[in-house]
């Protein structure tokens, strides 16, 4: 049965890869700005060159849509290249100068544009390298900043121009004894991250 749902999640997949791939050429055909109206974020992200974000009839941001959505859709989003895809797990070359590449779980194609998501809550934390450990991503990071908010603690860390923002408890913090300006490794499973297929 797991197996079935699978192969019903894959074809779901493909089925929206390729609605948005045609509607990417319509698009494109039409030679003429577009208004897409739409509150699905993969939506925005794998169609829209600009973003202007509306909230009760009044436009609160306007860009790119990767910087506008990081924070509000997810955490932390990063767009780049397939570099590698074999069963089920893509290599993610970013287009973050230095950015150090991503595995996530999915399915795209060697060359394909992608955008990369990972909730602030799924990444952890090292103060070395961890040892024998199931995640692949493992990337040695600089701590930014440290925003202690009761009992939560947010980390503004950076991996080459790649910039991550975790969520971990201040207990876990003073754990690490974790300051701004050390050197520490992030962690996050391939499972972890979403993959979407920007259409071309």
């Amino acid at each position: 049965q797991a197996k079935e749902q699978q192969a019903k999640q894959r074809v779901q997949q493909e089925l929206e890869r390729r609605r948005r791939e045609a509607a990417r050429h319509l698009v494109a055909d039409a030679r003429r700005p577009t208004l897409l109206v739409s509150q699905d974020a993969e939506d925005l992200l794998a169609l829209c060159d600009e973003l202007l974000l509306v909230d009760d009839g009044s436009v609160i941001a306007q860009g790119d849509p990767v910087h506008i959505l990081r924070g509000r859709a997810w955490d932390n989003l990063a767009r780049g290249v397939v570099r590698e895809s074999r069963a089920g797990l893509c290599v993610v070359d970013p287009e973050d100068e230095g950015a150090p590449p991503l595995y996530v779980r999915g399915e795209a194609q060697v060359g394909d544009l992608v955008v990369v998501g990972v909730g602030a809550r799924d990444i952890m934390l090292a103060r070395g390298v961890p040892d024998a450990i199931s995640a692949q991503n493992v990337l040695p990071v600089e701590v930014r900043k440290v925003n202690r908010v009761g009992d939560r603690t947010r980390v503004d860390a950076r991996a080459g121009g790649l910039r991550f923002d975790i969520a971990i408890t201040s207990a876990a913090r003073e754990r690490l004894g974790l300051d701004e300006g050390d050197a520490v490794y992030l962690v996050f499973k391939a499972s972890a991250a979403h993959l979407i297929r920007r259409a071309r």
